[in-house]
């Protein structure tokens, strides 16, 4: 998972009724998923790990990598929406 302490927080959030924070982070959970699909899914998150000083690991074969500069824009939600720091990303 990309993102764990987001997600528990979403799930802690649920299980508060807390609607309003619900909403928000599952809208935060959602651009990281397209933003992470967009690149091809695993692939590109393991790109963008690696481009935050993480361990993300080659995909196999038959799977290619993704260029730095395509994995960047994963890169750019997750610090914009502050879970690569509140990940221990950066």
């Amino acid at each position: 998972n990309l993102v764990p302490q987001l997600c528990v927080a979403l799930i802690e959030r649920i299980d508060a009724a807390d609607h309003h924070r619900v909403a928000r982070l599952h809208r935060q959970v959602m651009a990281v998923h397209e933003a992470t699909q967009a690149l091809g899914g695993i692939v590109g998150a393991k790109a963008a790990l690696r481009l935050l000083g993480a361990p993300g690991g080659w995909p196999r074969p038959p799977r290619l990598p993704v260029a730095p500069a395509r994995a960047q824009s994963l890169v750019d939600v997750l610090v914009h929406l502050g879970v690569a720091a509140s990940e221990g990303l950066r």
